[in-house]
């Protein structure tokens, strides 16, 4: 008999493999397979729910980079402020002076509002009064855009305000007011008769403001509903010139070039907001000893008017104390001619009835004579 062969490799000896073209696929693939072919709407439905979702996600990842961007963009047009100054004694002039000198400000805005009810329609509604500033009254009627550095206003319809009781209002608020029409300030939180010069607005056109972009609230006040319901910008001469300002505007020097609410614009203008909160005992000071010195010249000019109106009340009573003297003495004059000539008047009466006394005698006695004959 032929010896048996031993058909079994050793382990390192080289075996056939299947090519890749003729592998068979592994169990898994083979059941994943199977699945798919078994619930094909389903699959293609979770497919499509996924791929719809990556695209949502996908789209609201550049959703808000590209809001924040042209948010950006609007802010930087409108030359929108980087920081915003509230003092409660208010801001002059001088003050204005000291934040532009702070380093990092290039432009300072000062401006004068003041909150109050006023009719528009048929609705009494809490608006916030705001002076354009002196720039802006002298802009082009027919220009879209106020001239003011900070703050711009996109004009949407009609023109721009130039006397004091003309306006504009809010563009994105519709409360039945247009053009032509006239908004009629009821009453303030503060005495409005002494900052406005009147009470009474004729809107002359209706603008977009970069300042107040969130139209459901424009902001918080302690008047009607507590939030401040539209806006109206009116000429800085719709103030009264004595009205000390509201707010300062700051933009800081290189913020444009940062995008919004970025950590660079953040750290930006931070360093200068820090600056000016180190210096805010030194404002303070400043705007304490203005107001002083204000004081202390109307003090000045009152006592300066009541010396002049003293002296000139002594003068003039002194003057009259010299007519009364002279009147006294022409008084004494005339008494003195009065008892002289009543003396005359006398002596002429005795006189006349000495002599009528005389002459009856005498008639008596030629009238006895005459009897005797």
């Amino acid at each position: 008999m032929p010896a048996p062969t031993n058909t079994s490799l050793p382990p390192d000896a080289p075996r056939d493999r299947p090519s890749a073209r003729g592998r068979r696929p592994s169990a898994f693939w083979l059941e994943l397979l199977r699945s798919i072919r078994g619930s094909l709407g389903r699959f293609l439905a979770i497919l499509g729910i996924v791929a719809l979702g990556c695209g949502f996600f996908a789209g609201l990842q550049m959703a808000g980079s590209d809001m924040r961007l042209a948010a950006d963009r609007y802010y930087d047009a409108t030359c929108l402020w980087d920081l915003r100054v509230i003092s409660t004694l208010g801001l002059g002039d001088a003050d204005v002076l000291r934040l532009g000198q702070i380093e990092g400000v290039t432009e300072v805005m000062a401006s004068r509002s003041v909150d109050a009810m006023a009719q528009m329609g048929d609705e009494q509604v809490a608006v916030r009064i705001t002076s354009l500033g002196e720039e802006d009254a002298e802009t082009d009627r027919f220009a879209s855009v106020s001239a003011s550095r900070v703050n711009r206003l996109v004009l949407r319809e009609g023109g721009w305000p130039t006397a004091a009781d003309e306006c504009v209002i809010s563009a994105d608020v519709n409360r039945g007011v247009s053009v032509g029409d006239t908004v009629r300030v009821l009453y303030g939180s503060s005495a409005l008769d002494d900052l406005l010069q009147t009470r009474s607005y004729k809107v002359v056109g209706t603008v977009s403001s970069s300042d107040n972009v969130y139209t459901s609230n424009f902001g918080s006040t302690n008047l009607g509903a507590g939030k401040i319901d539209d806006y109206l910008y009116v000429p800085d001469g719709a103030f009264k010139r004595d009205a000390a300002y509201t707010v300062a505007y700051l933009k800081v020097a290189g913020a444009q070039d940062l995008q919004s609410g970025s950590d660079a614009y953040r750290a930006k203008v931070g360093s200068v907001k820090e600056r000016i909160e180190q210096g805010t005992d030194a404002l303070a000071s400043g705007r304490r000893e203005d107001l002083r010195k204000k004081a202390q010249a109307e003090l000045d000019d009152e006592v300066a008017t009541y010396w002049r109106k003293h002296d000139e009340a002594y003068d003039e009573l002194a003057s009259s104390k010299r007519r009364l003297d002279e009147a006294e003495a022409q008084i004494a004059d005339g008494q003195a001619q009065l008892d002289a000539g009543q003396r005359e008047y006398d002596a002429g009466v005795a006189e006349l009835r000495s002599r009528r006394a005389d002459a009856e005698r005498q008639l008596a006695d030629g009238q006895a004579q005459l009897d005797a004959t």
